[in-house]
């Protein structure tokens, strides 16, 4: 699906979910990306925690429970990174105060894993190898082999713990999103006169220029 596509489901998916008592404008670009962020980082912190209740509720075979448990170190710290020239919004350590000791030190252990175990090769205690050398004593055939661990799955008392990050981190960007959205709502009246703003309706009942205004105020 190109962009242009996508935009034409989007734009029809606002026109079918209008209940007709509201209003929707588009909002320009520009205004828009800190909102897409927050957006995109509380999406990824709710599949996060989704498979986070999943390894407490179920046991899985080894593929499975390793893919939750990946899912996890890499959006979480996805929502702490940046890798575009955007200057985009993400998470920083901020979000704990200095109460919070116990909910940064789980950050941090997830951060670790995400830098050190999945995202690039490093020494970790999550896993472990030993590579020796053995030869067939009847043909002399020489190789080498490893043997290795690693561990696919924190404890229950750990996920625990990282469950509770994550509904911590879900509700520090609902407040980050609700404060960018108040800063859009006043960047679109302090910009646009009622009229302008007429011509950006997507979705809703026809009004007039009266209408707008007071809602400006």
């Amino acid at each position: 699906m190109n962009q242009e596509t996508a935009l034409e489901y989007l734009l029809e998916k606002i026109r079918q979910a209008n209940d007709g008592n509201h209003v929707d404008f588009a909002l320009p670009g520009y205004a828009a990306k800190n909102l897409l962020a927050y957006h995109g980082i509380r999406e990824d912190l709710l599949l996060c925690l989704d498979a986070t209740e999943e390894l407490l509720a179920t046991t899985h075979n080894k593929t499975i429970t390793a893919s939750l448990w990946y899912t996890v170190i890499a959006l979480h710290g996805k929502c702490f990174t940046d890798a575009s020239a955007a200057g985009l919004p993400k998470l920083e350590k901020d979000c704990f105060d200095s109460t919070q000791t116990d909910l940064l030190a789980t950050h941090e252990r997830l951060m670790d894993l995400r830098h050190r175990f999945l995202a690039h090769r490093g020494i970790t205690d999550n896993e472990f190898g030993v590579a020796y050398l053995t030869m067939n004593l009847q043909t002399y055939a020489r190789q080498a082999q490893i043997k290795s661990v690693k561990r696919n799955m924190p404890d229950r008392a750990e996920l625990l713990n990282y469950r509770a990050l994550l509904v911590h981190l879900i509700a520090k960007v609902e407040q980050k999103f609700e404060k960018t959205a108040r800063k859009a709502w006043r960047h679109m009246l302090d910009t646009y006169t009622p009229q302008e703003l007429a011509h950006l309706k997507l979705a809703g009942p026809v009004t007039d220029s009266a209408q707008l205004s007071e809602g400006a105020d």
